[in-house]
């Protein structure tokens, strides 16, 4: 065991790394950091003393690379048959999804498979098992349940759109996928989703109709509670100068 420490340590000895051997050496006292940290040109300096003998891949952070892969996508424009995608009009649609981050929206069925009513548990529930389901896959997402019956999944890859759309399309749980406002049904769905949308329009614009009626009659209450309270305020007043004009002529008569 000691002398496999003494190869680690004579092998970090042999590395270009002069300057970080220096910083890890031993115990620097708080004058000392403040030395190194003093201004803008030290940090620079210590920055570029660590990354001496560091190969340029070893440098970049995933975040870089990740963004170096979207800007080559951006100069080597992806092409249909990347995607085994066939219907221009689909490409043109989401062809500048495939290059950077996307979004796609999957609408669920009101009853579970089970015969079940859907609740907003089960909706958490299955944006996770997709998530789950999806790495395991070779893509990475990241769902939010922003309606009791609807998943947000958001891709930082864009160009596994297609992938994940084909994916939520194949769950027997979801009645419609939406990327970049284009529909997409399961099969049988169409006119049962339309028809559901029909009813919630209608719902919420009954809701609506009712909540600004409400909100009318409040206003009109409170208008005229303000002008009935003025109207009376004024009645008071005049009947209280009445009475100060009486008092007056009765003092003035009784001299």
């Amino acid at each position: 065991m000691n002398l496999l420490f003494a190869i680690l340590i004579l092998f970090s000895f042999t590395r270009d790394h002069k300057s970080s051997l220096q910083l890890v050496a031993g115990r620097k006292s708080a004058r000392k950091w403040d030395k190194l940290f003093a201004d803008e040109e030290s940090i620079k300096k210590l920055d570029e003393d660590l990354m001496k003998g560091d190969e340029e891949q070893e440098l970049q952070t995933e975040g870089h690379i990740e963004y170096l892969n979207m800007e080559r996508r951006k100069k080597n424009a992806p092409k249909p048959t990347d995607f085994d995608v066939d219907d221009p009009h689909e490409w043109m649609a989401h062809s500048q999804s495939t290059v950077g981050p996307t979004m796609i929206f999957a609408k669920l069925k009101h009853i579970k498979p089970n015969g079940e009513k859907l609740v907003r548990d089960d909706t958490q529930l299955l944006a996770a098992q997709w998530r789950e389901l999806l790495f395991t896959g070779g893509v990475e997402v990241t769902p939010y349940d922003i309606e009791w019956d609807t998943i947000l999944t958001t891709l930082q890859r864009g160009w596994n759109g297609f992938q994940l759309k084909d994916f939520l399309l194949s769950r027997e749980e979801v009645s419609k996928v939406t990327w970049n406002e284009v529909d997409y049904f399961r099969d049988g769905e169409e006119e049962k989703v339309k028809e559901q949308e029909k009813k919630e329009e209608k719902k919420t614009k009954k809701k609506t109709k009712k909540k600004t009626k409400k909100k009318t009659k409040k206003k009109t209450k409170k208008k005229t509670k303000k002008k009935t309270k003025k109207k009376t305020k004024k009645k008071t007043k005049k009947k209280k100068q009445d009475k100060t004009e009486a008092a007056k002529a009765k003092a003035k008569k009784d001299l």
